[in-house]
């Protein structure tokens, strides 16, 4: 019986492994605005292929709405893109909350994960590059870039 259990464990464990690594190469800003830093951004791909992140954003101006446009390409072709509210986001106790006021701090916490669908991570290995425009009040742009790469193990 112990034997039983002890493959069932194991088989389980192997069902649960991510056959996948994230490494980030670099993350930058791409322009000189002062207003929104971004600082120690680390991302990984944990047990269950979920994505973990660390990092904080440093808004060092007021604002009244932000809206986030984002890319995601691989081999030089958009394969993902969207536009997200700020204003609003929430996650698990997380929310922003606008206005915003100078100066105000962001940070991702350990426990964050967000899910990625483990069957789609096959097509996503590779080098990756993401872009993000933070838009603030309707008019001011802030650019953020950073390159990765999903390996299999």
């Amino acid at each position: 019986m112990f034997r039983g259990l002890v493959l069932i464990c194991l088989f389980g464990y192997c069902l649960a492994a991510c056959d996948y690594t994230l490494t980030i190469t670099n993350y930058k800003k791409c322009d000189k605005k002062e207003g929104i830093t971004v600082d120690k951004v680390t991302a990984k791909l944990n047990d269950k292929c979920n994505l973990q992140f660390t990092g904080c954003a440093k808004l060092t101006k007021p604002f009244k709405s932000i809206d986030i446009k984002y890319k995601g390409i691989k081999n030089g072709i958009p394969v993902i893109t969207g536009t997200k509210k700020g204003c609003g986001f929430k996650y698990d106790d997380f929310e922003v909350k606008c206005p915003i006021k100078s100066p105000t701090e962001y940070c991702a916490k350990p426990n964050w994960e967000f899910e990625i669908p483990k069957e789609g991570l096959g097509m996503a290995v590779g080098k990756l590059k993401g872009t993000v425009d933070v838009v603030t009040d309707g008019k001011e742009h802030f650019c953020f870039e950073g390159n990765g790469e999903i390996k299999k193990k």
